[in-house]
């Protein structure tokens, strides 16, 4: 799997937001209208800024640069497909505050806080024009997005390789890429070889250093900067990472490679070394390109978005008791979960990861302990389920006891238990039962923890992600709340 350097954005900043794959633009209207996709024309109402909210840490505010107005989920909807429309701008309107996370697939996913859903094109939808809504998060391409300016001549860029460092033109003439910071050294001057305007994939550039020299690639695959004139060893095309050309905008924060006049690429090695030795680009032929700014950054996590097959490890850290099972009102059951689920998801949606399908009634959560939480779901259950009498509580994973080393720990109504029970994933997924100890009749299911392998949100920096849903036992009249911790690898 080919990994791609998170983008720099810059608050306040204007910037196209642009869908992944297609390149097309993310489009504003009037005041309540739906928001759409279109072909880029470099008009305002296809540029927006993203500024921080005060009120909501690590959320924040997209705003159109045409008319003042700001993505909106209508409504406040929490259904799947909501429309996404123009609105203007509320104070802790949590449908208008967004959190950003980079995929390292590609693509920057904007979720809505209030609903955990993400920024989505509809019916996933290649057609300009095509409208915007919100939906749970997939990792498809229609809701992966591209974030920044489009580029021309004369600009002053910075370029960044998938390594993540950035590509620097030294006093001995030679460029390298060992660095993190953007300094003069690290800006280049694009002059586009036809002349004044936009560049697109497919132009021909050449790259004015600090010094103002000019890069140069020779024949033999050696890259360098000595000359201060631009002729065909001067010349490079600015082609997509696989080294097609579509006569679309280049834009910054979007991958591109440099092919030279003799048909090879620009390559940064591992090393710090930087060349044009090979005629097939790859990753380490893949750029992106900044605007070297001093200005305070757009905070974005990375994530990785698990797959079927990944070798994952559950943590099961915490259960809750919300119903002990011996219900005689055991129907309620289902309208319980989804009160559950919806509680968890309205009033702690800021701390929303990942929701997936409402139907599989997991929301995933970052929390610190579940019994922080029991105090807002408990209200909404209270008289609806659960019997009087603590539930003799143990795990289970394909019939062989996994937590505690005891028979059982009793567990009562709201009371949180620490489990610290540890079981891989399989190639699908995990199922782990809630049982009941019963030394008469048999042991009873209060309820199956079942996580899929594909679809979670690995926090690159640490390696993990949290997750918080309910589980239950119809038959029995139980609920829990159960907060887990998955592990990539």
């Amino acid at each position: 799997m080919e990994e791609f350097v998170k983008p720099i954005l810059y608050r306040g900043q204007p910037v196209a937001i642009l869908a992944y794959g297609t390149n097309l633009a993310l489009t504003g209207g009037g005041k309540g209208g739906q928001v759409s996709v279109d072909n880029y024309s470099g008009a305002d109402n296809q540029h927006w800024t993203i500024n921080p909210l005060p009120e909501a840490k690590g959320f924040y505010r997209v705003t159109n640069a045409a008319t003042g107005l700001v993505l909106d989920v209508s409504g406040v909807s929490q259904e799947d497909g909501a429309t996404v429309h123009m609105w203007d701008r509320l104070i802790d309107q949590r449908n208008q505050q967004i959190h950003l996370r980079w995929n390292i697939d590609g693509g920057f996913l904007l979720r809505f806080r209030h609903s955990g859903q993400v920024l989505d094109i509809k019916g996933g939808s290649t057609a300009a024009g095509a409208k915007i809504i919100q939906w749970p998060a997939h990792g498809g391409e229609n809701q992966r997005w591209l974030i920044g300016d489009a580029l021309s001549a004369f600009e002053r860029i910075a370029l960044t390789s998938c390594h993540g460092k950035t590509v620097s033109a030294w006093d001995d003439g030679t460029l390298r890429n060992q660095v993190e910071h953007m300094q003069v050294w690290e800006t280049f001057k694009i002059h586009r070889v036809a002349g004044v305007g936009p560049v697109k994939f497919g132009d021909t550039i050449a790259l004015e250093c600090h010094d103002g020299t000019f890069v140069s690639a020779s024949p033999g695959g050696e890259l360098s900067h000595t000359v201060t004139h631009i002729k065909s060893w001067e010349h490079f095309t600015v082609t997509r990472p696989d080294g097609s050309v579509d006569g679309k905008r280049w834009f910054t924060g979007t991958p591109f490679a440099l092919r030279t006049t003799h048909g090879t690429y620009v390559m940064a090695a591992s090393d710090g070394a930087v060349s044009c030795p090979v005629t097939t680009p790859k990753s380490w032929e893949r750029f992106i390109a900044t605007w070297p700014m001093d200005q305070d950054r757009v905070d974005a996590d990375t994530i990785y978005r698990t797959r079927k097959g990944d070798k994952l490890r559950l943590k099961i850290a915490q259960v809750t008791c919300v119903a002990p099972g011996g219900s005689t009102d055991s129907g309620n059951v289902p309208k319980v979960m989804d009160k559950i689920a919806w509680k968890l998801s309205n009033e702690l949606a800021d701390l929303i990861l990942n929701p997936i399908t409402q139907a599989s009634l997991l929301i995933q959560l970052q929390v610190a302990t579940l019994s922080d939480m029991y105090d807002l779901v408990a209200s909404t259950v209270s008289g609806l389920i659960g019997g009087s009498d603590p539930d003799q509580l143990y795990l289970s994973k394909g019939g062989s006891k996994i937590w505690p080393g005891g028979k059982y720990t009793e567990v009562a109504r709201g009371q949180t238990v620490s489990a610290s029970a540890m079981v891989d994933f399989g190639a699908d997924g995990v199922w782990v039962d809630l049982m009941e100890y019963d030394s008469g009749s048999g042991d009873d299911k209060l309820g199956t923890i079942y996580l899929p392998t594909a679809g979670h949100e690995i926090d690159v920096g640490d390696g993990k992600c949290y997750e918080t849903f309910p589980v239950g036992n119809p038959d029995e009249g139980s609920a829990y709340m159960v907060s887990c911790v998955i592990y990539r690898g």
